[in-house]
């Protein structure tokens, strides 16, 4: 009996010392539970201040609270205040979007080579006001030896209208303005004696200019050359010079969340979500 009793109390003692050893890694494990549950709990609220923050900034662009609109400007490009949602602070920087990068020149290669480039002088302008845009089309021969131009074209998206009279560079007539895919192609076309002469090296730009008085959203444009006798062909910019009109970028952050957007606004208040990143 006596031995028996022994043995009862040395498992006991054995419970005691394993519930002893696993009591610590319990109460740690516990207490990363709760911890990763406040952050989480914390990164929800500050995600739901980021979001009511986002709409904040969208409705006083729709509104133009204080001129806000008038007051983004290519010398003004940003605004910047916080509010408070929810008890927490929140930053918000409204502006109006960068110019892209301006594109790369092409590397010199063997042969024939056109490359045709396209530009504005204006890449952003506001939805509700009459604008007018300088367009350059930039033909270089990076061949070895001289080509002749037969055709430079341009298509300008709906909104904007040619402006008649506005050639300039190569030749200073109107293009052939036709209605395709609701857009506008305009159409340089050269015969004979009258085809623009590129000499291996030489770049020659053809200038004209488009107006626009509502837009909204982001615009681009297309501008092509072909040779004449025809030995590169068709060479093509491909979509280029974005011209963003009425378009605004919202960022908005706390210590753990951040929402990054691009909207379009109208003249009429229309508002238009580009694109909505939660970082």
């Amino acid at each position: 009996m006596k031995r028996e009793e022994g043995h009862a109390f040395i498992l006991v003692l054995a419970t005691l010392a394993i519930g002893a050893l696993l009591i610590v890694p319990f109460l740690n494990h516990a207490s990363i539970g709760r911890t990763a549950a406040n952050i989480s709990k914390e990164w929800m609220i500050e995600q739901y201040a980021v979001d009511a923050a986002a709409e904040h900034a969208i409705w006083q662009l729709k509104s133009n609270v204080d001129g806000l609109i008038e007051s983004l400007t290519l010398e003004n490009t940003s605004v910047s205040y916080s509010i408070t949602v929810n008890s927490e602070e929140v930053f918000i920087t409204v502006s109006i979007p960068q110019p892209p990068e301006p594109e790369p020149t092409p590397e010199t290669q063997p042969g024939q080579h056109l490359h045709v480039g396209k530009s504005t002088n204006k890449h952003w302008i506001q939805s509700s006001s009459p604008n007018t845009l300088t367009y350059t089309i930039a033909l270089t021969n990076y061949g070895t030896s001289a080509m002749h131009i037969g055709e430079i074209g341009d298509i300008i998206p709906r909104p904007f209208q040619y402006v008649s009279g506005s050639s300039s560079g190569i030749t200073t007539d109107d293009p052939t303005i036709t209605w395709r895919n609701n857009q506008h192609v305009l159409t340089w076309s050269f015969k004979g004696a009258d085809r623009p002469k590129l000499e291996a090296g030489e770049t020659k730009t053809q200038t004209f200019q488009a107006s626009v008085l509502r837009a909204s959203g982001i615009y681009y444009d297309e501008a092509w050359a072909v040779d004449d006798p025809p030995s590169v062909g068709k060479v093509s910019t491909g979509p280029t010079a974005p011209v963003a009109a009425g378009v605004y970028e919202i960022k908005v952050q706390t210590q753990r969340a951040n929402i990054h957007a691009t909207v379009a606004i109208s003249s009429t208040g229309e508002v238009t979500i580009l694109s909505w990143q939660i970082e």
